[in-house]
């Protein structure tokens, strides 16, 4: 007997499968739609002018094909779902939980009969996703991930004893390939798909990164090691329960990344990054499947099967600490992309190679500079979205400075391609760090060649320095080392000045502070008029961190 849910399902799949013409006429649309992503990809309009005009033409072209394939394939996809109750569009986890308990009813309860009336529809629900890509330019890859694993992975799989498994965002065959290897004898395939932001309209370019010598692509946000529920097995109980006494998100991410590295380890001999193991050979589902004690839907780049997921991670996408969490992880990918762009190993390994870093980070700085600057006379605002190139960048910069992600979630963060917030972070965190990380290797082996002694940061001598110094060499820290300045909070400024003055000074080193905050520290006569003509020894000789300082001065020309 099929549940009558089961029933709605089936009709929702005939829907698919009697519009495969009418969606097939957009072919073409999706066909140069993608070679226009291919093509945006390979701008570099932050170093080109005029690659910048040909991205501001290729981004208008693209919204009027999206505009087209969202109104004529995602819209009425989306109202029929809708009209059948099969799932809400806006929730794409209602997929699975809507279906899944009558799914596993269909299961227990079919008899002969119904196997005739199940296969034909799962075999025109395959047949639809064979027929067209246009889901990976749509939001509905997020949809169709959870029907796949509900219609081919559950119901197909079950009752034709084939066994087709999703990768999603990997690439490799099509379904239509898929078939053909079933027909050849193969009991286990991976399969395609992406997925979408609906609010972003911009397609996914997902595949795994091969190495140093290949172009890079970005992660893929989930993958799928087989059918079944593992939380029967007893392989990941312990780690289970200790995850349950983890209390925040963030405590909860790191210990599972932890835990599982170790188990990888163990398993496999060696030391793996998450994200590399992307389940596209055997011998890293069969490191997988042993982590795990079985076969596993996993959910998210550090692989975390879905059914503890939904536990600890319910609304992930509206939840701005798990997503916050994964920027770092998911920039690293556009550092690398950076780094090739530019050439950097190349240009810094040559005898040019510190005045190339100069170069790098003064793009950087002045953008940095110019951003606050806009920000402190309230000519930008972090909480608007700017079409100009420029201005994405500085409000993305502001953003990761001023912790913007740590309130606000991001839950595009998995599934677009052109990723301001993580190219921000990329370039004004990762790259930064690297270049003078590369400068100050430089420096010192040409301080090595002409033995020239390091500069060393003695104890100063209080006496000299007043408070307005203090806070001069505070704020020139902060700078260097990307951290915020805490305007405004009186507490934590005063136990500054307490520590870095003694104790008593708070009050003035507060004060001190609000005085000279609002000017221009970019100017060197401002820097004069606040610390004197040795000003610049005075910040060093009063830093925490004077080699970071020093060099943040030099790429300020100060």
């Amino acid at each position: 007997m099929i549940p009558a849910r089961i029933k709605s399902l089936f009709q929702f799949i005939e829907f698919l499968h009697s519009n495969i013409d009418n969606f097939g006429q957009l072919n073409k649309v999706i066909a140069e739609l993608h070679e226009l992503n291919k093509e945006r990809w390979s701008l570099k309009s932050h170093l080109s002018f005029q690659d910048k005009l040909r991205e501001d033409e290729v981004n208008a072209e693209i919204k009027k094909k999206v505009d087209i394939i969202e109104n004529e394939i995602a819209v009425p996809i989306k109202s029929k779902a809708t009209e059948l109750d099969v799932f809400d569009p806006n929730y794409p986890n209602t997929v699975w939980n809507r279906n899944y308990n009558d799914v596993v009813n269909l299961k227990e309860n079919a008899d002969r009969n119904d196997l005739t009336e199940v296969l034909q529809f799962t075999k025109k629900y395959l047949a639809f996703r064979e027929a067209g890509n246009y889901t990976d330019y749509l939001f509905m890859g997020f949809i169709f991930g959870d029907l796949d694993k509900l219609i081919i992975g559950e119901i197909h799989n079950y009752f034709s004893g084939e066994n087709i498994t999703y990768a999603l965002g990997v690439q490799g065959n099509s379904i239509g390939e898929a078939l053909e290897l079933i027909k050849k004898g193969y009991t286990t395939i991976t399969v395609p798909f992406a997925t979408q932001n609906t609010s972003t309209h911009q397609q996914t370019e997902t595949s795994t990164y091969q190495g140093n010598n290949q172009t890079p692509s970005p992660p893929t946000p989930h993958e799928c090691i087989g059918k079944g529920d593992i939380r029967q097995l007893p392989a990941l109980k312990e780690i289970e329960a200790e995850l349950r006494n983890r209390k925040t998100v963030r405590e909860k991410l790191d210990y599972w990344v932890e835990a599982i590295s170790k188990r990888v380890e163990e398993i496999s001999g060696q030391r793996h990054d998450l994200e590399s193991l992307t389940v596209l050979d055997e011998k890293e589902k069969s490191i997988l499947e042993k982590v795990f004690g079985g076969v596993a839907y996993l959910v998210s780049p550090i692989k975390i099967p879905s059914y503890i997921h939904d536990e600890h991670f319910p609304n992930w996408w509206s939840n701005a600490e798990y997503t916050n969490w994964f920027i770092p992880l998911k920039s690293n990918w556009w550092f690398q992309k950076l780094v090739k762009d530019n050439k950097a190993e190349e240009h810094i390994n040559s005898s040019l190679g510190a005045d190339f870093i100069r170069g790098q980070l003064n793009q950087i700085t002045n953008i940095e500079s110019m951003a606050d600057q806009l920000f402190a006379n309230g000519e930008i605002n972090i909480d608007n979205d700017y079409k100009d190139q420029l201005f994405r960048d500085m409000v993305e910069y502001l953003r990761i400075k001023g912790k913007y992600y740590q309130r606000k979630a991001l839950p595009e963060i998995f599934t677009i391609s052109v990723h301001p917030p993580l190219q921000a972070y990329a370039r004004h965190v990762f790259y930064k760090d690297y270049l003078i990380s590369k400068l100050h290797e430089i420096q010192t082996k040409e301080k090595k060649e002409f033995s020239v002694p390091q500069f060393v940061n003695t104890q100063p001598n209080n006496t000299n320095y007043k408070t307005k110094h203090y806070v001069l060499a505070y704020i020139f820290d902060c700078y260097a080392k990307g951290e915020t300045l805490p305007i405004g909070q009186k507490g934590k400024l005063e136990k500054i000045g307490n520590d870095r003055i003694k104790p008593g000074k708070g009050n003035t080193f507060y004060k001190t502070f609000n005085t000279i905050i609002p000017k221009n520290f970019d100017l060197e006569n401002t820097l004069l008029e606040i610390g004197g003509e040795n000003w610049r020894e005075s910040v060093l000789d009063l830093s925490d961190c004077p080699d970071k300082v020093d060099e943040y001065l030099k790429t300020k020309r100060l």
